[in-house]
């Protein structure tokens, strides 16, 4: 029987297929599409307990439900790991993945993830959990965190004259889907029996609680020629694999020793396994290969009759998996189990709070900031302007390696009221000493600023951190400083450098942050990046933005840094007259400069600088030779001459050439010169900005598609129901409680 998602899952809508004249299984007429966020998750809260394999199966009847006649494509993720890429060959394409997974806390996550702007619309028809007991085949590969994906499930014996490819069978107690594995003329020996014993299955090595029913093993192919083989190749290069095959004697008279043979798994290297004996007459048994590693995108499994053996092998089935990769465990279980209380306690129903709170750190909880220990534990957290009543979450208190907390814009009782900051920061306060134990003696320097050196230094729990240390020489002193510290005690922004501590020794002083690992975007102005400015409560005006004040993270990721001259405004349009201003020339608001007028413009002119330093390679201020001595002009005044004439091949950065969309070269250079308008007033608002950046993007997106369209012969109105070995229809999990029944009315 099946139940409704709804309790399992917090967003996505149910859809229904419209079939026309085409005749669906009952299953398969319904799903849940996932239009909002770019990750959608369902949470499953189990019932046994860590280091039990699970069987993941999840189906996709697209069945153009939402009449656009363009199937998506889309990730599947199960815990915190990638599991597979979701692809239709046509409109009435199904597709199912089976996935096994241990997993390391009591809770599993199954999401869906948008891969880009363009790429359709994640949707799921069918998803099916079931526990395999310790007697699994799957088991005697199980380590915490393990995960294996069906690459193919074949029924060996089946007649070629059958019509339907895939079953599913009855006596099957994992519901699975096994395809016909159609055989060569020089293969074909096909032997067939009605009754299998698995009476005493404990008794007889390698036989398994999860054997394939016995309407598989009732089947099986004989070699002709004293071996039998099987050939992979589609693996992607390294990718590594288990395989399992499954036996039974057929002949009665079959005596000990009789049907024996050798098993090699042929990759990167040649991993023989055997010799086998087959069990007693109507028994089945199964055999595991060693793990085998892929070779230029391939690998074969052979078995062939040992020199003493009188009878050839024989084959009733085979499960390919390949295994994933597992690089990080989930958040910390002791913090999630705090976090879904607090999104209970308190109703909290953002789309952003899906699935593991921290890991994939792309994905991680919108506000939410981690470390990154193994199992990453939560450091920092915004729950700002979320209506919050009553108290102060008293969960936050089993939250141990909180530092930041943001509260304000709630009403809840007991928080602090300030015009800048509700809440205090849980920053720490180093000893020097303790500066000097974390930076090794400040022994590695990883950058310098108007501020100091900065430091690489290590905390005792092992996080990375960088130490800038105030420098007696420096031009920005204690009350920079001061400044600095203050306004990132107050303010979380995912775009914005964590802090973690700080120190204030008399001249001993220091600002302890989250360690950047690929430095700053000037550095890196020629790879692959992504940046979104946006903005803060209460307002923020950085005054320095410029592309050394722009981090990446290891993934490439941006955030800024070096708040030392920020500005707080307490009123979101409200300009503030300073008598110092302050910036880098090239990057700094010429009407600021001369007014002394400070808004939030002047950070636009600033970022107007740094896109067209990454459009360009160019930096914000260029050397000109002349004929007799070399002048320094701005990158805007540089390009807007051939701005006017429209040579886009002299303004975009040489390296890019033939990789981008004119039109959404135009539009990017378009939006940066806006930015660098000398009337703040004429300048837009962050939003226009990046509004008009995610079209330009889109233009490029599109032209990328065009581009493979051009290339794919795949005829969409033939609307051919798919025969690959991994499509096949499933049951809806949005629609009641329909009764389980057989794909094949042959069961």
């Amino acid at each position: 029987m099946y139940e409704k998602d709804d309790e399992y899952v917090d967003s996505g809508e149910n859809m229904s297929i419209n079939s026309g004249k085409r005749k669906l299984f009952p299953w398969s007429k319904s799903l849940r599409s996932f239009s909002r966020g770019r990750r959608n998750c369902y949470t499953i809260q189990l019932p046994l307990a860590n280091g039990t394999a699970y069987l993941i199966s999840a189906s996709f009847l697209y069945g153009n439900y939402d009449d656009l006649g363009v199937p998506p494509t889309f990730d599947l993720y199960v815990g915190v790991h990638f599991g597979a890429t979701v692809k239709f060959e046509n409109l009435f394409s199904f597709v199912f993945e089976d996935i096994i997974h241990v997993p390391t806390t009591n809770t599993i996550h199954v999401c869906l993830v948008k891969i880009n702007a363009t790429s359709g619309t994640p949707f799921i028809s069918y998803l099916q959990l079931r526990s395999l007991t310790s007697r699994s085949v799957h088991q005697d590969q199980s380590s915490t965190g393990f995960k294996l994906r069906l690459i193919s499930r074949f029924d060996y014996g089946v007649s070629n004259s059958t019509t339907s490819d895939f079953f599913r069978y009855r006596g099957d107690v994992y519901d699975r889907i096994w395809t016909r594995y159609i055989m060569s003329d020089q293969e074909k020996n096909e032997l067939s029996i009605k009754t299998v014993d698995k009476s005493n299955l404990s008794s007889i090595p390698h036989v398994y609680d999860d054997q394939p029913p016995n309407d598989v093993l009732g089947t099986a192919m004989k070699s002709k020629t004293g071996r039998i083989q099987f050939v992979y190749i589609d693996a992607e290069p390294n990718s590594k694999f288990h395989v399992y095959q499954y036996f039974t004697e057929f002949m009665k008279d079959a005596k000990s020793g009789q049907r024996k043979f050798n098993a090699a798994a042929i990759g990167e290297t040649t991993n023989s396994y055997g010799p086998f004996e087959i069990s007693a007459y109507l028994k089945p048994d199964c055999k595991s290969s060693p793990i085998v590693t892929g070779q230029g995108g391939g690998f074969s499994i052979t078995i062939k009759a040992t020199s003493n053996s009188s009878l050839f092998p024989i084959l009733s089935a085979m499960e390919l998996f390949q295994i994933l990769k597992v690089s990080s465990l989930p958040t910390h279980p002791d913090d999630v189990k705090c976090m879904l209380e607090i999104k209970r306690r308190y109703g909290i129903s953002k789309i952003e709070w899906q699935g593991d709170p921290c890991v994939p750190t792309e994905y991680s909880w919108k506000g939410l900031r981690c470390n990154s220990a193994n199992p990453p534990r939560i450091i920092s957290l915004d729950l700002s302007y979320n209506n919050l009543g009553g108290s102060v979450p008293k969960y936050l208190a089993k939250l141990p390696s909180l530092k930041v907390l943001s509260l304000r814009g709630n009403k809840l009782k007991g928080e602090k009221s300030d015009k800048k900051w509700s809440c205090k920061s849980k920053s720490k306060k180093f000893r020097y000493s303790e500066v000097v134990s974390i930076t090794n003696n400040f022994n590695s320097i990883i950058g310098e600023g108007g501020f100091g050196k900065v430091y690489l230094g290590n905390l005792n729990d092992g996080t990375q951190v960088a130490v800038k240390l105030l420098s007696s020489s420096s031009k920005q002193g204690h009350k920079e400083f001061q400044n600095e510290v203050e306004l990132l005690m107050g303010v979380h922004h995912k775009n914005l450098v964590s802090l973690i501590g700080y120190c204030n020794e008399g001249e001993n002083m220091a600002v302890i942050y989250e360690y950047m690992a690929n430095g700053d975007l000037r550095h890196h102005i020629s790879t692959r990046l992504e940046y979104m400015h946006n903005g803060c409560k209460p307002p923020i005006v950085h005054r320095d933005l410029k592309t050394s004040n722009i981090l990446l993270n290891e993934k490439l990721q941006a955030k800024i840094a070096d708040f030392g001259l920020s500005r707080v405004f307490t009123i979101e349009s409200e300009s503030q007259t300073w008598t110092d201003p302050k910036g880098t020339f090239g990057y700094l608001d010429p009407q600021y400069h001369k007014t002394r007028m400070l808004n939030k413009k002047s950070d636009i002119y600033s970022f107007g600088a740094i896109l067209l330093e990454l459009i360009t390679g160019q930096p914000a201020i260029i050397e000109v030779e002349g004929s007799s001595f070399t002048t320094a002009i701005h990158i805007g005044q540089w390009a807007n001459p051939m701005i006017e004439r429209d040579e886009l091949e002299n303004i975009v950065d040489s390296r890019l050439q033939g990789t981008y969309q004119a039109n959404s070269a135009r539009k990017a250079i378009d939006t940066a010169i806006a930015c660098l308008r000398s009337e703040a007033v004429q300048r837009p608002e962050i939003s226009w900005v990046y509004n008009e950046l995610n079209h330009s993007l889109e233009i490029q997106n599109i032209a990328n598609d065009e581009i493979i369209r051009a290339d794919d012969d795949d005829d969409d109105d033939e609307q051919k129901m798919d025969t690959s070995s991994n499509n096949i229809s499933f049951s809806s999990s949005s629609s009641g409680t329909p009764k389980m029944v057989p794909v094949n009315d042959t069961v």
